[in-house]
């Protein structure tokens, strides 16, 4: 029997690898105290990454407990502040051939903390019916922890719904009639945080008085003192607040007189005591709420002829 031989070549790897460092980025100014680290590796048509071989040196310091995949190494690295930070990878294949790459960057302090915005009523919201309150935060720094701000409603926590573009909602649930304080709080990953805190108003009934100024006519004889008569009306089921009335002439509080309001009817009657001038224009003004604490007012101009 012949022996059957076959004849082959080894050919010795002796390119290194490829090796790239995805983040940090050479001359990045990063905000807080963490960055991302990313780097790749490659050996096509080597012998191959050796995982044992790799290096990651910090300022000097090697980092440890890192596991690379077989063409990748990601995770955080934490930074004290300041300018001239070096990351430096080294890699070998399995046939000894070495790569090599590093960055310089800087770590900025983020002292900074998120900007928070609530959109109020304009007035009381209304006892019983759920109301949703919307606002915005937004963190150019360290980024906000969990994306949204956490609130709490006389101390419970309330579920905040996110938006779009660093919006989101509040919702409140039904209150009962009275004061309720609302903590809004942001916080960024390095701790910085801010804090919104406002007294939110219930109430059974929200819609303000109803005032009409009947008399005087739009032009009073000049020299006369005219007659104020106007009707005051709360919303349904309200009730007009005789201790929070007022009428004002050119911004002047004018006295009341003991019985000027009738609350059976609604009606403000009285002297203004002022003798209006001749082409003279004036200002009437009347005040009132409700004893839910509703306020509106109206006002009418006047002139003496």
């Amino acid at each position: 029997m012949v022996p059957l031989t076959q004849t082959f070549t080894v050919i010795a790897d002796g390119t290194p690898p490829e090796v790239t460092i995805e983040s940090p980025n050479r001359g990045q100014r990063l905000i807080g105290g963490e960055c991302a680290l990313d780097v790749r590796f490659a050996d096509e048509g080597g012998s191959g990454i050796d995982p044992a071989s790799l290096r990651v040196v910090l300022d000097g310091r090697e980092l440890e407990g890192l596991e690379p995949a077989a063409d990748r190494l990601t995770g955080t690295i934490t930074l004290p502040d300041g300018a001239g930070h070096v990351l430096s990878v080294e890699v070998r294949d399995r046939a000894g051939n070495r790569a090599f790459a590093s960055v310089i960057f800087e770590m900025l302090a983020d002292r900074e903390p998120p900007e928070l915005r609530l959109d109020l009523p304009a007035g009381a919201v209304a006892a019983g019916v759920p109301t949703a309150l919307t606002g915005g935060v937004r963190d150019d720094g360290s980024g906000l922890t969990g994306g949204l701000p956490v609130a709490l409603l006389d101390g419970r926590p309330l579920p905040v719904v996110p938006g779009g573009g660093g919006t989101f909602a509040v919702a409140l649930p039904d209150l009962a009639p009275g004061l309720h304080r609302l903590l809004l709080v942001a916080t960024d990953a390095v701790g910085n945080r801010s804090t919104r805190e406002e007294t939110i108003t219930s109430r059974r009934r929200v819609d303000p008085p109803a005032i009409r100024i009947e008399e005087p006519a739009a032009e009073v004889p000049a020299g006369s003192a005219p007659i104020l008569v106007a009707i005051i009306s709360a919303a349904e089921g309200g009730e007009i607040d005789p201790e929070h009335l007022s009428v004002r002439l050119d911004g002047v509080v004018v006295p009341l007189p003991p019985r000027a309001f009738d609350p059976a009817t609604g009606r403000l009657r009285l002297y203004l005591p002022h003798a209006l001038s001749p082409g003279g224009q004036y200002v009437i003004t009347v005040d009132a709420a409700d004893r839910e604490g509703n306020e509106s007012f109206a006002s009418k101009e006047v002139l003496g002829r």
